[in-house]
């Protein structure tokens, strides 16, 4: 006979209750479905500040961090007695990773964790039955084990992050051919017109140091999708750049499952860091798009202590109010710790705008997250024009078909680095509250101007902010291995030259607004909510080399 437990033993677990809204009821999963949820553990001592790292930055090791950081073994072997104490089964843990998975019964877990598991369909798609699990009101734990715990996920499946990667569309109103490689735009007479480019010649113009990435691990988080091994190998054939080395990891059962529409983002992910670093190794984490998969996607790559991730790639987001608290809370310090251990983690900013969703219709701007974690490289988007082979233009991506993410985080207040270099956004929202503002950064990513590449067989042009994400991923990757060093959580190092006009190409034309009801902010000298401190240049890395000599 299992113990029994009265609520009133148990405490609420803060932010654990799911949002609702817009969604309609639609039955509860049978008493026995198997369900597996993970129990996220504290540290075993608090991780530097935001305000330490921006001090020193410095990474420690994988085996420091386990010592340092890791779970306790004490507070592992808590929850597999509460597991035993409801008749849950123990599927694993990890002390890197700060885990415990236990996996039971839908009624056991109910009853474990004091909720009431329910299914539920999305109100616009309730017709097709496109739903997800969730539960009612909160996560319960006994006390002595809620002060162990910092979440419990898995009971919701729901999926809040989508990719930001944009097809351009050759029939449009200023179409050119998709077929060729850089097949100019046929407009009005003029030596500026939009083309596409490969990611070689977009690393040139931005300038770029020399090299191929070798020493470098980089991972790539897929939530869904796949490739075809053979449109890699006939793209990286034409490129005339060796095939790198490319290696599938799986997350909680997802794996390479090309044929769906986020096969495009496998393709511009993969194809733009293997154009640009082919001698670097090359991960991809697929994971099913759930919130607790992807924030595992992330530990699976910063604590692999045979890879040693050095950068992360992640094109995909959701606006900050899809997200709950509790999750949130997991993923920003799944940051905090890449950035501890000297991972720099290159996000996209949306394409949606100020507005951060077209369907949003509550009158306010919106920041897309993980990308306005202060701990991620946030990574806007520009439009480029070329004049012969220079640069003539370069403004903030705004069109009727997206608009780069930016604007004020109304969960993340002002970070250290933003501060010290004189960068505080105000919302354009009721109050102008000031937050951490985004991105701190921009590349090319109007479709228009977009990147070549191969996908389902064919050579397509591809946009939005999917593509710079693993730009600056490569372009980072890159400097680490010139420098021989890991420049891991770069932002204070990048607001300090931003700040002193160093590094970056400066986007001052343009505006993010994409909803008349909405606002947006506006491209300004220096740092702005559109593209940050703008697109790189070749100083950039002549400025770190400078600083890493001085060091």
């Amino acid at each position: 006979m299992l113990a029994q437990k009265s609520a009133t033993d148990h405490r609420r677990m803060p932010g654990s209750s799911p949002s609702l809204e817009g969604r309609l009821f639609a039955g509860r999963p049978h008493p026995h479905e198997r369900i597996e949820v993970s129990f996220h553990l504290r540290h075993r001592n608090p991780l530097p500040s935001l305000e330490d790292l921006c001090a020193d930055p410095s990474p420690i090791s994988r085996a420091e961090f386990v010592a340092q950081h890791g779970a306790d073994p004490a507070d592992v072997a808590a929850v597999e007695a509460f597991a035993r104490q409801y008749g849950l089964d123990v599927v694993g843990h990890d002390l890197a990773r700060r885990w415990v998975r236990l996996a039971g019964p839908a009624w056991r877990l109910s009853q474990a964790l004091r909720v009431d598991l329910i299914h539920v369909d999305l109100i616009h798609t309730a017709v097709g039955g496109q739903g997800h699990r969730t539960y009612l009101g909160h996560v319960h734990l006994p006390a002595d084990l809620a002060e162990r715990v910092q979440g419990v996920f898995g009971l919701d499946n729901r999926s809040t992050a989508r990719s930001h990667a944009r097809l351009y569309n050759p029939q449009g109103p200023s179409g050119y051919w998709q077929g060729q490689w850089q097949k100019q735009w046929q407009g009005p007479d003029s030596t500026i017109r939009p083309q596409a480019f490969l990611p070689t010649s977009m690393a040139e113009l931005y300038g770029f140091p020399d090299g191929d990435g070798s020493g470098q691990s980089i991972a790539i988080i897929e939530l869904g999708g796949g490739y075809y091994r053979q449109d890699f190998e006939s793209y990286f054939k034409e490129l005339g750049v060796p095939m790198p080395k490319i290696t599938n990891f799986s997350v909680n059962g997802a794996g390479n499952s090309p044929g769906a529409a986020s096969d495009l983002e496998v393709a511009l992910d993969v194809e733009i860091i293997g154009a640009l670093v082919p001698g670097a190794d090359i991960g991809i984490y697929f994971a099913p798009n759930d919130n607790l998969s992807f924030v595992q996607a992330i530990k699976e790559a910063i604590h692999d202590p045979v890879r040693e991730t050095s950068v992360i790639s992640i094109s995909w987001a959701g606006p900050e109010f899809h997200w709950q608290e509790a999750e949130i809370y997991a993923m920003n310090e799944a940051l905090h710790e890449a950035a501890v251990l000297g991972v720099t983690v290159c996000i996209s900013s949306g394409d949606q705008g100020a507005s951060s969703e077209r369907q949003q219709v509550d009158g306010y701007a919106h920041v897309e997250f993980p990308a306005s974690s202060p701990f991620a490289l946030a990574c806007g988007g520009t439009r480029l024009l070329l004049e012969g082979d220079v640069i003539a233009s370069e403004v903030v991506w705004n069109d009727r078909s997206g608009a780069t993410g930016g604007g004020v985080s109304a969960v993340f207040g002002v970070p250290e680095y933003q501060v010290r270099a004189d960068v505080v956004q105000k919302s354009v929202n009721p109050g102008n509250q000031t937050g951490r503002g985004v991105p701190d950064v921009a590349g090319n990513a109007d479709q228009e101007t977009g990147y070549v590449i191969r996908y389902q067989g064919r050579n397509s042009v591809v946009g939005g902010t999917s593509a710079v994400a693993p730009l600056w991923a490569a372009l980072v990757a890159r400097m680490n291995q010139a420098l021989d060093t890991r420049l891991g959580f770069l932002h204070p190092t990048l607001y300090s030259l931003g700040s002193r006009d160093a590094g970056f190409r400066d986007i001052t034309e343009g505006n993010n607004a994409n909803a008349p009801w909405v606002g947006g902010y506006t491209a300004a000298d220096g740092w702005d909510a559109c593209t940050g401190w703008g697109s790189p240049n070749a100083s950039l890395f002549e400025e770190l080399q400078s600083l890493v000599r001085k060091s």
